[in-house]
């Protein structure tokens, strides 16, 4: 697993130094697919970054498979181990073919040539884009270079991918591309997905919701247990998925729908189930 011991992180030098996470535990389990929430500047992208050791702690610990961040020793195995994706594909991307991008990481590490084959050729398969592999990047739409962004990371065979903010800079259809892509690569593939996002009905889809506000762990639960806390998520200057939202309108102006609905699916099943029953009694 990826776990954080008592974690602290600052930015600044001596004399200007902001702690920006203040001691906070976290576990990562294997498998998991876990989104974190947050406001702008609430930590979550810092703490992102040392999960496989961009940054590594001011104080505390951060470990991968029991490999500690802070050991130079480490570092390379836990970089193999945990892949980072970021919000913009073009800062990612390195050669002017899909496929020679893809193979760039597994070359680099040494990976013999029908390996990397065989890799590059799963990982374009894993997100949708192998029928892409001969074309330039700069050709792409932004969620087919944010795809082939994380096949690159795919060919390296991490056990953990770490997203930060993957579909910020993309349009509604790229967003959706994009999601299908990283629910496959866990329900599938087997492989552990932290996602920080600022969108609520991506969050939705996750096993686990983490939300952050000032460097600390606010909330940590299933989707449906952080978002029935609508109040309290509305105060640290956060939404809720849509349909959570339309269900807690509805309970508030006296239409008493008994619903835990994130979903859109959920959401009309529960609404028409609920009106059926009243048809029913009339």
């Amino acid at each position: 697993m990826i776990k954080a011991e008592k974690l602290k992180a600052k930015y600044g030098e001596d004399g200007e130094e902001k702690i920006v996470i203040h001691g906070i535990d976290l576990e990562i389990k294997k498998g998991e697919f876990v989104a974190v929430l947050g406001h702008n500047g609430c930590g979550k992208s810092t703490l992102a970054k040392h999960f496989n050791g961009i940054l590594l702690p001011y104080s505390g610990r951060v470990t991968v498979d029991g490999l500690d961040t802070s050991d130079e020793d480490t570092i390379y195995d836990i970089r193999q181990k945990t892949g980072m994706v970021f919000q913009n594909p073009d800062n990612q991307m390195v050669s002017s073919i899909v496929e020679d991008d893809v193979a760039f990481a597994p070359e680099n590490l040494g990976v013999d040539r029908e390996e990397i084959r065989r890799r590059v050729d799963f990982a374009l398969k894993a997100v949708g884009m192998y029928e892409h592999r001969h074309k330039t990047p700069q050709n792409l739409s932004g969620g087919q270079k944010q795809r082939v962004a994380i096949a690159g990371i795919i060919a390296m065979q991490p056990d953990y991918i770490v997203l930060d903010e993957p579909t910020a800079m993309l349009d509604p259809s790229g967003r959706e591309e994009v999601m299908k892509t990283i629910q496959k690569l866990n329900r599938e593939n087997g492989i552990t997905v932290v996602m920080i996002t600022h969108f609520m009905d991506e969050a939705a889809l996750a096993d686990r919701v983490v939300v952050m506000d000032k460097g600390l762990i606010k909330m940590d639960g299933t989707p449906k247990e952080v978002f029935s806390r609508i109040e309290e998520l509305t105060a640290l200057g956060l939404s809720v998925p849509q349909s959570t939202m339309l269900i807690y309108l509805l309970k508030k102006s006296g239409i008493g729908i008994e619903s835990d609905a994130i979903s859109i699916e959920e959401c009309v099943d529960d609404i028409a189930a609920f009106f059926s029953k009243k048809e029913e009694k009339l």
